[in-house]
């Protein structure tokens, strides 16, 4: 197997899985749509950003399937893969512990965050209460998301540094701000399950 063939080997599986997400996952478990009118007024459903998100990776699928097949049919010479090594493996599971670790801040920072206040004797409420509220409603998206970005822009440069990070929480404040700001009433990750 070349190069080639692992592309579109790869190209075809998230081809299914974008599929199977957009046609099964979603409508099962969102219980509204894309959007959603309420008192002839509409707004942006739960399923907006996984909907977007799953065309995203249907698109590059389908792209990286034609890629391929057009590398194929020219007779470009394919690089030998060769075999999966022991870094590789080390890659692979350094890549899944900063995702781990990403999501776990994403879940956790908001609400550690305001019981740790609360401690401290304001009583501010739950976290549930100040889910929309600035800058509860940032806090575990800017950390988690910060930290998943410079995660694997260390893991590819095999090195950290604070542009690394400047660049990290830059770009996770942009991808908030894109996600918040036009949209009403959509909650940013993980307030929508809190």
């Amino acid at each position: 197997m070349n190069q080639h063939h692992c592309s579109l080997v790869l190209g075809l599986l998230f081809t299914v899985f974008a599929l199977v997400t957009l046609l099964v996952w979603i409508p099962l478990d969102i219980e509204t749509g894309v959007t959603e009118t309420l008192r002839r007024r509409v707004e942006i459903g739960d399923a907006m950003a996984p909907t977007v998100i799953t065309v995203g990776i249907l698109i590059a699928s389908i792209w990286l399937c034609l890629h391929s097949l057009f590398r194929l049919r020219a007779g470009h010479e394919p690089q030998d893969i060769g075999i999966l090594s022991l870094e590789n493996l080390w890659f692979m599971m350094a890549m899944l512990a900063v995702f781990v670790m990403g999501f776990a801040l994403i879940q956790w920072t908001g609400p550690v965050a305001v019981k740790l206040i609360n401690v401290t004797g304001a009583d501010i409420g739950s976290y549930r209460q100040l889910r929309d509220t600035v800058p509860y409603k940032y806090a575990g998206f800017i950390v988690g998301g910060s930290a998943i970005i410079f995660g694997i822009i260390s893991l590819v440069e095999r090195r950290m540094s604070w542009r690394f990070a400047g660049v990290s929480i830059g770009a996770a404040l942009v991808i908030a701000a894109l996600f918040d700001l036009p949209f009403e009433d959509l909650l940013l990750p993980p307030n929508g399950d809190q």
